[in-house]
């Protein structure tokens, strides 16, 4: 066995026993997810409005349009943050 963890496990004998019981902490940065799945909704309506006027739709066609695309695809992100959170539990 290596030194240092003979060591530690000498440590851990003489603080409590041979099994320390200490709280685990796990973060779910959600906030980190819902601020990404907003950027790549955002960036793709802005595509989606400048390529609708690229190709000569007008201007409210084209507000519309990023609109929608920002709409589905923040939807679209979310359930499927949703459920690849609910997949990792």
């Amino acid at each position: 066995m290596h030194p240092a963890l003979i060591q530690v496990t000498a440590l851990r004998r003489s603080m409590g026993g041979p099994y320390l019981s200490a709280t685990t902490s796990t973060c779910d940065h959600r906030v980190y997810h819902v601020v990404v799945v907003a950027l790549v909704s955002v960036i793709a309506g802005l595509v989606a409005g400048i390529g609708s006027v690229v190709l000569g739709q007008s201007a409210l066609t084209a507000v519309a349009s990023g609109g929608a695309v920002l709409a589905f695809t923040y939807g679209a992100g979310m359930t499927a943050v949703s459920h690849v959170s609910k997949r990792q539990q």
